[in-house]
Formats: structure tokens, C-alpha cells, sequence
């Protein structure tokens, strides 16, 4: 275990820890001094004094190369690893990592890696595509993901394999590990993927680290260098599809960070990006296995960035940073009108004519899919309605250039643009680029209907317009928590359809020939009335088993009193024929039902003797949440009821203070988070609130289909919104910050 260490006396009591704390315990860890000029030799042996398995060592300083080949000379192990001293190990890192070759016999162990900083932890992109699963004994012609992890620390090595294969770090240069763990990849050896967390790797904000300045011209150089010597070991010992696919890293994560500097750099930084940015397009131009395979992983945006860079179109690259700094990168397309071919770069109120390109760096479609997100199913009076979000990565489109199409098979069920399309308010869980744009679909009943024709289901697909001749397919996903759709089925003529969005199953359409139907409910001289439609003879409607309904005027009736003598709720049903069912009653009837009586989400109606609670209005202020809620079962609310609220952080359950409350109305501050500089930081707060009756259970909650439709409910400016949900009796509020600044102080700046 080698830690070459350079200056980190505020990390490295840290980075020691978590290796004297690890399960695997049978280590030899080298600790080198590269020179510091701070506490860190001394804060190092005072760590380890106690551990016997720990050795300083002191070499003057070099660099990371260096220090790390002086500890190789050294060592002694079986297996071999790295650290960098300011990052963590998790506790059964090593255990993972040496058990798996144990068990493989491979070469070497990858391990997935988190990135983390003084706020937040995160697994990067391309290590979630390396790492979605365990894999064992692969090679890189095999699992070519793995060209995208050349980190030297998340991994463990059979030394001798390292001793034949790898060798040593070059030295003097930043980026030391690009050479030797590429090396480590090619030439058929073979390796374990873990999906397990084996390298917490911190992003540094004083900018400490070696590899992280990237607007300094000297990391440019040493960037350029190691892709340099990276390019002549491929030459010599890589096949064609390894050259071609590690050239699609170069283009889309190795050269990435530098060109968001040069549209503002110095002239030198600017000439050797524009070197380096033209070397290797001219070499992706040259490789068939990149062209033909691999080109599709450059992001649509860094293909043009890059051709910015090399041809020296400074003014079009910082414009171009500055739309991915506001997350909002342009679509692009090929120009039809153009006889040069060339690239329209299609934004919200502007167009820009590229210039002309290579067939495989014009491509420019979205490489990841786009998702409608369903987030509501209801029924009007003539449709079926479906809201959501329109979620397009990495290009910036608006809603007055995109269309939504719905479709069955090769027919189309609705079209939709503007202004059923609406750009969406950015959610502290969206994608950092792209387009999300808000969407109502009305899909007419009759539309429903001639799709079906006489099939039992259907599948429902789509696709998006996003501009002239570009058309991309679009997978329809549920939303998750308060926004996941309910299947609500509705009535169309004699027929049930039931909408459902599923994560497996995408959206589908079900129908089933309903035997009876509830036409009308409606109470008059205080008896409740239903009426039915059915295939056959409608006998014995009852409320559960021992309620009955008697005919009479064309209707079947009760007497209040009696449905309130009820035990508990109670489901209709009827006989038809000598079927025992329960009848459907339609959405129009649902919305009009008296007092002590609901329609459930799949369509049913039920008594309600007891006390119920529905939910009927949300109100906002930017600092109040309050809700209105409305007597729906038979039995009134029991004197001394009183609302719990409790609000759900990472470590558990913590009491909500309730400003104002009665049993119909609720009102409580808005919870959030603080920053150092009293703003309110975007997040994400679970409320659950609970009415208990005194000495009993909680009083029965609903949400009216209203609020439902209306949700989110927006602060008056926008600070947050409100989504709310019933789980067991229980109202589950979502409330999601952007950012609230507050007014300060110009003489104190507080």
C-alpha cells in the first residue's frame, strides 16, 4: 500500500484512518514524504508510531511519479495498491478487492469510485457505466467501458503482474497515472469490476491538487503529454478498436475540462489547446473503428467545442461555455438549406450556422435517451389526461420548436406542442444539462377507444420533435414518491380502461367490458340513491355484508343512518346474473359524490361510516404552508383531535412545530436548510402529518382529485414547491427549495 504525500497536513490524519481501519489487515503501507514543506512528515509518524504495519519514508521532492516508484522499490506484497493523501478508503475496500482476485485469479481489481467534497458525495458518470455491476475475469475486449477508469488508486494489482505489465510511474509530470494504467489494460489482461465503493476521492476546493487547476497553462502541458506518450504505447501494443475507443475518451472526457477555458485563456494556453484539439481530431478522422464505433460517445456539444479549439474560433467557444455554464447547450442539426453541409446550432431565440464538418463529428443527436416522466393520470368529461415532464439531456430546447407524440403502433393517438408544452422549473433532482419542459397530453376517449378496438392492452410509445428533421424516441417512465401516477380507470361507452405507467412496462392501455356500472349517486330525503347500467339483471347491491340496498322509483336505496351504522368502510357490490361484483362508477360520477361515500383509484365506490378528512385546498406564503381539508366520511372528526407533524431528515424523524391548527385546518412554517450565509440552499424536505384522535387511531386522510391536478404548489416566488400525497393515513408533503436569497443588510452585508 503506497501514499505518497506532498502538504496535506488538514487531510492526511483522515486518509491514515481510514486505512488503519480497514477489515483487510495483513498490510504493508508505505507512507513517502515527497519533500512537504508544512506539519505532514511529522503529523505522519506520530499517526503510525503505534502501527507496525506503517513505514515513513522521506524522498525530496519530485512529484507523485517519483515518490510512488521509490515505494515500489521497497514493498514486499503480494498485491499491490495506491492512495493519494488526501482521500479516503472505505473499511472493507481492500477485503473487497483482494477477495475477488482470490476467488478470479484475474490480474487486477477495479473498484468504483465516489467523489465527495465539504457538501456533497457523488459517483461520477463514466464511473456508474464501468461499474453498474460485479464482473469478474473480463478483459477490455470484452467490457470496453472500462477505457473510461484510468485512476491508479481504486484498484489493486498481483504485484507480479505489475513487475511484467506496468513497471513505474513516469516521472515530473502531473497525470502520472494515465501511461501505466492504460498500459495495465491493454494486451489481453485480464481484470475484476466491482460495483462496491473502493476509493472515495475528494474534490479539493483550495485547489490543492495536482490535477485539478485546469485553467493553468502547465496543467494543459502535462494533460497533452500524457495523452502523447498514452498515443505511442496504443501504437505499439494496442489493437485498432482500443485505439479508436481511446480516442473517444481523449475527445469527450480527457480534453473536455480545458476547453471551457479557452474561449478566455492566455495565447499560450490557447495555442497548445488548439494543437492538441486538432491532433486528435485528426486522428479520430483516421480511425475507422473510431469512426464507425465509437464516435457516438463524444458528447454533441464537445464535438463542437473541440472544433472550435482547433480552428481557433475563440469568440464561438466562449459563447459556447457560456451556454453550458447556464445549462443550456444548444441542439444541434444539420443544415438542409446549406450547400456546405454544415451545422445549425438551434437555441431559444437564436440560430447559428457552424462550419462545415466531418460526417462523424456533424452527428449530433442526444446520446442519452430522452424520458417522459409521467406524473398524473385523470379523466375529463372527453379524455384521458397525462402530465409529466419531458426530460431531453444534454441540448437546450424550448417549447416553442418541440411536439410530443403519443402513439399505438404505427398510429398516431395525439400530437402535442405549445402551449400544452411549458419549460419546467428546475428540480433540485434534475439533470445538470438539458431540457425539461412540462406536459399536458389529452388523448380524446374515442382515440382511447379506436386503439384499443377489440385488443385487451396496447402499448402507448413516443417520440419528440425537438427542430425541423430531427425526431428522437422518447421511453415513457413513471415519476417516483408524490409524483408516481395512480391507474385510474374510466369509463368509455360499456368499456373500463385502465392507463398504467410502469418502470418495466412502459405506458399501457387496458380494457375490460364492465357488467355493471354506477350511473348516478345522490342523496334525497335522506336516503342514498344509486343508480345502474348492466349487461344483465342488477340484484342484492349491498354496502359490504350487511348493508342492503332496496329498489324503489327506478333507483336502489338506503337510509343514511343505516350506512352509518356501519362497522367499518364497506365496498359496493351487487349480483348480475349470478356474478358477485363490484361495480365501476364513472369518473364524472366520482367527482359529485355526497358525503359518505368515496370512489377509490381503481374505480370502486366505497361507504365511509367513520370520520374521514379530505384534503381540498394548499395555500403558500414564502415563509407558510397551510392546508383546508373537508368533512368526507358520515362521522364527524372526534372533538380533541390533534395534528402530529414530523419531518424526515438522513438520520431519522424530527418533531415539526404546527403554528395554527383545528381539524380542518393545518399550518406550519416551511422547513429548510441554511447556509453559512443564511440562504436557503436547494433541497428536498419529506413532511409526514398525522391527525390522531384522542386515545385512538389516526382519522382517515384523502386528497381531493383537485389538488391532485393542481400540484406542485408554487411559493408565491417560486422559493419552493409543494406536492402531497396519502400513505396509511398519512399526508406526505414534498417540499423542494431552489435557492430563497434574503434581503441583506448593505452596511453589514448580513
Amino acid at each position: 500500500m503506497i501514499v505518497p504525500f506532498y502538504n496535506v497536513e488538514s487531510f492526511l490524519a483522515e486518509a491514515v484512518g481510514s486505512l488503519r481501519a480497514q477489515t483487510y489487515d495483513n498490510l504493508e503501507v508505505l507512507l513517502v514524504d515527497d519533500g512537504s514543506t508544512d506539519g505532514s512528515l511529522a503529523l505522519a509518524r506520530s499517526l503510525t508510531a503505534d502501527d507496525p504495519r506503517f513505514t515513513v519514508l522521506e524522498v525530496p521532492h519530485g512529484g507523485q511519479g517519483a515518490a510512488r516508484n521509490h515505494a515500489l522499490a521497497r514493498s514486499q506484497g503480494e498485491y499491490v495498491t495506491f492512495m493519494d493523501a488526501d482521500d479516503v478508503v472505505p473499511s472493507d475496500a481492500y477485503a473487497a478487492m483482494v477477495g475477488s482476485l482470490e476467488a478470479s485469479g484475474s490480474d487486477m481489481a477495479l473498484g468504483n469510485v465516489e467523489r465527495f467534497d465539504s457538501e456533497r458525495a457523488w459517483v461520477p458518470g463514466w464511473a456508474r457505466a464501468v461499474h453498474r455491476a460485479d464482473v469478474r475475469g473480463t478483459t477490455l475486449a470484452d467490457m470496453p467501458e472500462a477505457m473510461r477508469d484510468i485512476l491508479a488508486c481504486n484498484r489493486v494489482y498481483r504485484r507480479s503482474f505489475w513487475d511484467k505489465r506496468v513497471q513505474a510511474f513516469p516521472e515530473g509530470m502531473v497525470f502520472e497515472d494515465h501511461v501505466p494504467m492504460l498500459r495495465a489494460l491493454l494486451g489481453g489482461s485480464r481484470f475484476d469490476v466491482l460495483a462496491q465503493v473502493t476509493y472515495r476521492w475528494r474534490r479539493r476546493e483550495d485547489r490543492g491538487s495536482s490535477s485539478q487547476p485546469k485553467d493553468e497553462l502547465a496543467n494543459l502541458a502535462d494533460r497533452a503529454r500524457a495523452k502523447a506518450e498514452a498515443w505511442k504505447v496504443l501504437e505499439a501494443e494496442g489493437t485498432e478498436e482500443e485505439q479508436g475507443l481511446w480516442l473517444a475518451r481523449v475527445l469527450d472526457l480527457d480534453l473536455s475540462p480545458y476547453l471551457a477555458h479557452g474561449g478566455t485563456a492566455s495565447d499560450e494556453y490557447r495555442d497548445l489547446l488548439a494543437t492538441t484539439a486538432a491532433r486528435y481530431l485528426e486522428l479520430a478522422e483516421g480511425s475507422e473503428s473510431f469512426r464507425l464505433r465509437w464516435s457516438g460517445r463524444v458528447r454533441a456539444h464537445r464535438r463542437l467545442a473541440l472544433w472550435y479549439a482547433a480552428h481557433r474560433d475563440w469568440p464561438a467557444l466562449a459563447s459556447l461555455t457560456d451556454d453550458l455554464e447556464r445549462r443550456r447547450p444548444p441542439l444541434l442539426t444539420r443544415s438542409d438549406g446549406s450547400a456546405a453541409r454544415g451545422l445549425v446550432v438551434a437555441d431559444p431565440g437564436r440560430i447559428v450556422l457552424a462550419p462545415p464538418l466531418p460526417d462523424w463529428l456533424a452527428t449530433m443527436l442526444p446520446t442519452e435517451p430522452s424520458t417522459f416522466v409521467v406524473t398524473r393520470l385523470a379523466w375529463d368529461e372527453g379524455a384521458l389526461l397525462v402530465r409529466g415532464t419531458l426530460r431531453v439531456p444534454g441540448v437546450s430546447v424550448g417549447p416553442e420548436s418541440v411536439s410530443l407524440t403519443l402513439s399505438s403502433g404505427s398510429d398516431a393517438l395525439v400530437r402535442v406542442a405549445a402551449p400544452a408544452l411549458a419549460v419546467a422549473r428546475r428540480r433540485v433532482d434534475a439533470p445538470r444539462t438539458g431540457s425539461e419542459l412540462d406536459v399536458l397530453v389529452r388523448v380524446p376517449r374515442e382515440q382511447l377507444a379506436r386503439a384499443l378496438r377489440d385488443q385487451v392492452e396496447v402499448h402507448v410509445g413516443a417520440h419528440a420533435d425537438l427542430a425541423a428533421g430531427v425526431t428522437v424516441d422518447v421511453r415513457i417512465v413513471p415519476g417516483t414518491g408524490t409524483r408516481a401516477p395512480r391507474p385510474t380507470p374510466d369509463l368509455v361507452g360499456p368499456v373500463s380502461i385502465t392507463p398504467v405507467v410502469s418502470e418495466a412496462g412502459g405506458f399501457v392501455l387496458r380494457q375490460a367490458r364492465a357488467l355493471v356500472i354506477v350511473d348516478d349517486v345522490t342523496v334525497l330525503d335522506g336516503r342514498l340513491r344509486l343508480a345502474f347500467t348492466a349487461t344483465d339483471e342488477v340484484t342484492r347491491p349491498r354496502f359490504g355484508s350487511s348493508v342492503a340496498l332496496l329498489p324503489g322509483d327506478g333507483a336502489w336505496t338506503v337510509a343514511m343512518p343505516t350506512v352509518a351504522a356501519l362497522a367499518a368502510d364497506a365496498p359496493l357490490e351487487v349480483t348480475v346474473g349470478e356474478q358477485d361484483l363490484r361495480p365501476l362508477a364513472r369518473a364524472a360520477v366520482g367527482r359529485r359524490l355526497p358525503r359518505g361515500v368515496a370512489r377509490a383509484s381503481r374505480g370502486t365506490l366505497h361507504a365511509i361510516p367513520g370520520p374521514r378528512l379530505l384534503l381540498t385546498e394548499v395555500r403558500t406564503t414564502d415563509s407558510m404552508i397551510e392546508l383546508e381539508l373537508a368533512e368526507a366520511g358520515l362521522a364527524d372528526v372526534p372533538a380533541g383531535s390533534r395534528w402530529v407533524a414530523v419531518r424526515r431528515e438522513p438520520g431519522g424523524e424530527v418533531g415539526l412545530e404546527i403554528t395554527a391548527s383545528s381539524p380542518h385546518v393545518v399550518r406550519f412554517d416551511v422547513p429548510h436548510s441554511e447556509e453559512e450565509d443564511g440562504d436557503v440552499a436547494p433541497s428536498v424536505t419529506s413532511v409526514r402529518l398525522q391527525l390522531v384522535e384522542p386515545g385512538g387511531p389516526p382519522v382517515s386522510l384523502r386528497v381531493h382529485d383537485r389538488v391532485l391536478d393542481a400540484q406542485p404548489f408554487l411559493a408565491p416566488t417560486h422559493a419552493y414547491d409543494v406536492r402531497v400525497l396519502v400513505r396509511a393515513d398519512a399526508l406526505e408533503l414534498r417540499i423542494e427549495h431552489l435557492m430563497l436569497r434574503r434581503a441583506r443588510d448593505a452596511t453589514t452585508g448580513r
